[in-house]
């Protein structure tokens, strides 16, 4: 494939999810800094959401990285890498390092700021924003855990880039509260969907149960297939549908596309 030859062919050759995140940021960003947006108006209070049913701050809080600045712009980097990296990789609806898709990412990142949004409310946090993006840097590291990465002219595996992070925000005087809020809320998602349904301590009616896997209807919204079948046969049953591409498939035929990157192919420029 041609690299992009124009920035409006380099945007739109962003993942979708990551590219909504990171325009709505920019967006915000921009909006607060020349007086067109009210901050006010889209943090995380949730006394208004209550009273006032001001439930749109359940999502915009996740818009605000910051005013303009350098770190700023540092987020704005990790969330087009890191973030479109995670989309081309998610964790599937099935425990294991197979393929997952849109519909995958969509859940994690929901589950994630859900998660997110509890530890928020109890921590009077009204910007969650750098918190889901510290998550999503996490689950990343998990999905491409012997990956090098460089961090500030350091050379690292990907499974130490949050805690890194972590140091750096206190060597450099920033509160790491956020940061940690979206490290731990993405650990108890990795836990609850990877470790969790391994251990042999469990009941049997809940042993081997993934209480985070991605539901039906979330496949359904984004029309594409479940993926807590092994790799192997997620391939087999596209390639048995392949004469369907690229045209609608007939009626009662499913539709595989979308899937994300396994573990150890190229990360995103």
């Amino acid at each position: 494939m041609a690299e992009p030859q124009s920035v409006r062919e380099m945007y739109e050759s962003i993942k979708p999810v990551t590219r909504i995140w990171l325009t709505a940021a920019f967006a915000v960003t921009m909006g607060a800094r020349f007086g067109v947006v009210d901050l006010t108006l889209l943090v995380f209070r949730p006394a208004l959401i209550w009273k006032r049913f001001e439930i749109w701050r359940l999502v915009t809080t996740f818009f605000f990285l910051g005013m303009p600045s350098f770190n700023w712009l540092i987020r704005m980097y990790n969330l087009y890498r890191y973030g479109q990296g995670l989309e081309m990789n998610p964790f599937p609806a099935g425990s294991g390092m197979h393929e997952g898709n849109l519909a995958d990412h969509f859940w994690e990142l929901t589950v994630v700021a859900l998660f997110t949004l509890v530890a928020g409310f109890f921590l009077q946090l009204p910007v969650l924003g750098p918190s889901l993006l510290a998550g999503v840097i996490y689950l990343w590291s998990k999905r491409n855990p012997n990956t090098d990465v460089t961090l500030y002219f350091f050379k690292m595996k990907a499974i130490y880039m949050p805690w890194a992070m972590v140091l750096l925000a206190l060597a450099l005087g920033d509160d790491p509260v956020p940061d940690l809020v979206g490290i731990a809320a993405a650990h108890l998602f990795y836990f609850l969907h990877d470790v969790l349904p391994g251990e042999a301590y469990l009941p049997d009616f809940i042993k081997g149960v993934n209480l985070v896997s991605t539901p039906n209807f979330i496949y359904r919204l984004f029309d594409l297939p479940r993926t807590d079948f092994s790799a192997g046969a997620q391939r087999a049953m596209e390639a048995r549908f392949a004469a369907y591409r690229p045209g609608a498939a007939p009626a009662g035929a499913p539709r595989f596309q979308g899937q994300g990157h396994v573990l150890g192919r190229a990360n995103p420029q």
